[in-house]
């Protein structure tokens, strides 16, 4: 999808206050440390706001390392929201199946909220090894790989973490993480 296919909107329309879009810009441009490539702000499904620092441009193709993160974290929450997920349960909780497989203690007593944290106790990248293990389910693998310490005690970069609470999401709503609708919760009457 392109960007262009979105509907446009002013951002008043949205109820979202113009103002505090060009503090958020003011803020962006004057912080030394942050290398901004684009920016597209979307409320209520109508973009409300976009654009680009030079030499990025719209039409230019761009490399998004690690986004499947933030798609899995936003679905995460609004799950959350729901009361869908419990980030103190066990992962095995949510995958019964696995149960009388996994027997090291610490994958055993692995929560959702330490895959959410990328603090599962594994020390190092475990994507190989879990999918060589299990191709088909790569959770298993994963949870087939015994932590090197306990599960919250360690962040490691490990992005079965991730598959693996994306996995979750997906069983608890039937859906992939970047299609899942924001809580109805959080919906003002009247919006979509």
């Amino acid at each position: 999808m392109n960007s262009n296919d979105l509907p446009r909107s002013s951002p008043e329309a949205q109820g979202v206050d113009p103002a505090g879009i060009s503090t958020f810009l003011d803020r962006l441009e004057s912080a030394s440390d942050i290398e901004m490539h684009s920016l597209i702000i979307i409320r209520h499904g109508d973009v409300v706001a976009e654009g680009w620092w030079s030499p990025y441009a719209e039409e230019r193709v761009h490399l998004l390392y690690s986004l499947s993160k933030s798609f899995t974290s936003t679905a995460a929450a609004f799950a959350i929201a729901e009361g869908l997920l419990d980030l103190d349960a066990t992962m095995l909780s949510y995958f019964p199946e696995f149960d009388s497989e996994i027997t090291d203690p610490h994958s055993r007593s692995m929560l959702i909220r330490h895959v959410a944290a990328m603090a599962s106790g594994h020390l190092e990248e475990t994507v190989e090894r879990a999918f060589a293990l299990d191709p088909v389910e790569p959770v298993r693998g994963f949870l087939l790989i015994p932590p090197d310490r306990e599960p919250g005690s360690v962040f490691a970069y490990n992005q079965p973490c991730t598959y693996a609470l994306a996995a979750i999401i997906q069983r608890l709503t039937d859906q992939t993480p970047h299609r899942i609708p924001a809580p109805s919760v959080a919906r003002p009457a009247g919006h979509r």
